[in-house]
């Protein structure tokens, strides 16, 4: 198990670093396996906002993509954060370029304290039960009402040729009891 914190997944994988990515990708968009492998979608899921419970963000109505326009989303300097990509080209089929507040987190629990009160998070619904999220009463979790604004966790699986487990590692994932 690797994490590169200056490679995307799709990069680790073309460069032999590891047999199998995990990467997020818009909904609808077609995905970026490298040459040699064969990409899986694992799951769609949609994208949630999380922020102070000043934000004007917070007390929207019907919150769109567009609202992001302009305003900092947090996001690690790594490049491995895996919905940075996916957030970039959703905002491009928008008109606009999302301004993420980049940081350097001294620790993953960084991640969630670190933000400026302008800052928003944008991430999939299953961290909504992550201690460090649901004990927060400061912010509070939104919803985009566009039920684009999603990504999907593809699973990327290189050596399809000579990989054995990849015929079992396929029915596995069309199961949709194992997701």
């Amino acid at each position: 198990m690797r994490n590169e914190a200056y490679k995307t997944p799709g990069e680790s994988l073309a460069e032999g670093l590891v047999d199998v990515a995990i990467g997020y990708h818009p909904f609808g968009a077609e995905g970026e396996a490298p040459q040699g492998s064969i990409e899986f979608d694992l799951m769609e899921e949609p994208l949630v906002l999380w922020c102070k419970k000043e934000h004007p963000l917070a007390r929207k109505e019907q919150l769109l993509p567009e609202d992001l326009k302009g305003v900092p989303i947090m996001c690690s300097m790594e490049l491995a954060h895996p919905l940075a990509p996916a957030i970039t080209k959703m905002c491009a089929q928008r008109g606009f370029k999302p301004r993420f507040y980049r940081f350097n987190p001294t620790s993953q629990a960084s991640f969630f304290f670190d933000a400026p009160a302008e800052c928003v998070y944008v991430f999939t619904p299953e961290l909504r039960n992550d201690e460090r999220i649901r004990l927060r009463d400061d912010m509070v979790l939104r919803h985009f009402d566009d039920k684009t604004f999603a990504v999907r966790c593809c699973v990327a699986v290189r050596n399809v040729e000579t990989n054995e487990a990849l015929s079992q590692f396929r029915a596995f994932l069309a199961d949709d009891e194992n997701r």
